[in-house]
């Protein structure tokens, strides 16, 4: 990162200039999965170039689609559904106990999802959210793993150049 700096890529320029290329990635729903500084040039004119293909990630139809329902579910407040969503998205092999994933889906959205955004932090949340699966034994398809893992390297390569930027503050344009 300090490479970064001396091409006069400042804490402020980076995140922007890194955020259309996260965003095309986004959309398409094809991104690189391993986005840290190693695997990330700056060439001139503050232009990005990403190294490294071995990890990339797909999510296909069926795992955005419930990737959305448990979004909405939460931008509702319905920990029922929210719940619900999260069986659906994850894998399992035993029936979850019910009752004791819909508190701890309901604590997790207490905790990371009721606060001001500026005040929530992807790479905790996401942390806590792989905690809560495997609490309660279910598996995660593996390229969501691989966008909940890329997402939390950015944000955090993000915060290392600005403490106070976060990718959830980023528009997504169509």
């Amino acid at each position: 990162m300090t490479g970064w700096k001396k091409r006069g890529l400042t804490e402020a320029k980076l995140p922007d200039k890194a955020h259309p290329d996260h965003e095309a990635d986004l959309c398409s729903w094809f991104f690189h999965a391993d986005p840290h500084p190693g695997n990330i040039f700056v060439l001139p004119d503050n232009v990005l170039c990403y190294i490294d293909f071995g990890m990339m990630g797909r999510l296909d139809l069926e795992t955005r689609e419930r990737f959305a329902d448990l979004i909405m579910s939460i931008v509702h407040r319905d920990e029922r559904e929210a719940a619900k969503a999260l069986l659906r998205l994850t894998l399992s092999e035993e029936e979850p106990d019910y009752p004791a994933l819909q508190r701890d889906t309901a604590g997790f959205m207490d905790k990371h999802c009721y606060r001001p955004l500026k005040d929530v932090e992807l790479g905790p949340l996401l942390h806590q959210f792989m905690e809560m699966a495997k609490k309660h034994r279910l598996g995660i398809p593996p390229d969501l793993f691989l966008m909940i893992k890329a997402l939390s390297t950015v944000e955090g390569l993000g915060r290392a150049l600005d403490p106070i930027w976060m990718l959830s503050n980023r528009p997504l344009h169509s």
